[in-house]
């Protein structure tokens, strides 16, 4: 069975309080440890040239998985919702993962690494007895050693995933660090499941949802719906890692047609057509893909970067500017 987890929305209510440069924005990024299968998983999200990549969020901002518009990162290039995991989890395997949601250069707040295991150890007394939320305390505790968060940081929120295939059924255990202290500041995240209307309607759909609360210190606050999605066709999605924006001009008036080349038939094959303001993600080979604007002639973009696998094109409301937001595959 192949299970897939990605970020299906996260809402900024409040961003963190800070001064200077970049007081009104939050640069979040994520980080993901993992034990699965396939191997270890070790990540900052987004995945990015930069070494330091975040998400831009300010007050009030929804960002969601049906619109890419919404996840943007400090090139302004639209990274799309946070994948955590895809993979495949076969009968009597299990996956342990283990994220935590920062806003990077806060410099007030003691060390991330020992809030975290503070929390852990509460949330190992709060579970009880239970086996596989026991499992999904273990699980955490190997990770929280290996954290790369810079201590200067803040934590928004931070969460496990335990899944166990128990005879073709996936078992998913969601351990929320509840306590999260920082010297005299104490931040909390929280299950939701009696007042989040849109993840109630996802799990109605059949969908495995989970809605956290996030208060992060020293005072930001966040909400979030993680999906676990089941599938048993197809393969597991590679990663994509952000490597350059590519640049081209199309008149706002006219349809942008965008083609590849199918390697197959040698002919070029229709991939999809972008109106003004719209936003289209294809898969690419040999780092090249064709493109008409309205009627004119045949286009070729010829992607810098030799490993471009992915592309998600965003065309300007107004202007007639053309970004192509250009992507690798990579290893969980």
């Amino acid at each position: 069975m192949i299970v897939d987890i990605f970020f299906r929305e996260l809402i900024c209510d409040r961003i963190t309080p800070e001064s200077g440069i970049g007081s009104m924005r939050d640069e979040v990024y994520i980080e993901v440890y993992g034990s699965t299968p396939s191997g270890n998983i070790s990540a900052r999200l987004p995945r990015s040239r930069y070494r330091e990549d975040y998400y831009t969020f300010y007050n009030n901002q929804v960002s969601k998985s049906s619109n890419q518009k919404s996840w943007v990162n400090q090139d302004g290039a639209l990274m799309g919702e946070p994948w955590i995991w895809s993979g495949n989890l076969n009968n009597h395997q299990k996956a342990d993962l283990f994220v935590v949601i920062g806003e990077q250069d806060n410099k007030e707040l003691a060390s991330a690494t020992n809030a975290l295991k503070s929390a852990i150890e509460q949330a190992n007394r709060d579970v009880g007895n239970n086996p596989l939320a026991k499992a999904a305390v273990a699980g955490a505790q190997q990770f929280v050693g290996r954290l790369d968060a810079d201590p200067r940081d803040d934590i928004i929120g931070a969460f496990h995933i335990h899944l166990k295939n128990e005879n073709g059924k996936i078992r998913v255990v969601w351990l929320p660090l509840k306590k999260l202290d920082f010297r005299n500041v104490q931040g909390q995240t929280t299950l939701r499941n009696t007042n989040d209307h849109y993840a109630t309607a996802l799990a109605q759909s059949g969908n495995i949802v989970q809605s956290f609360t996030f208060n992060g210190a020293p005072g930001g606050r966040y909400r979030g719906i993680v999906q676990v999605k089941i599938r048993n066709q197809g393969q597991p999605r590679k990663a994509h890692k952000y490597l350059i924006t590519e640049f081209d001009a199309c008149s706002p008036r006219n349809q942008l047609s965008i083609y590849n080349l199918d390697f197959r038939t040698i002919r070029l094959k229709l991939v999809g057509r972008v109106g003004r303001g719209g936003v289209k993600a294809f898969d690419v080979s040999h780092s090249n893909w064709y493109w008409k604007c309205g009627n004119s002639g045949l286009e070729i973009t010829r992607g810098a970067n030799s490993a471009i696998r992915h592309v998600r094109v965003h065309r300007h409301n107004s202007t007639g500017q053309i970004r192509w937001y250009c992507f690798n595959d990579e290893n969980w």
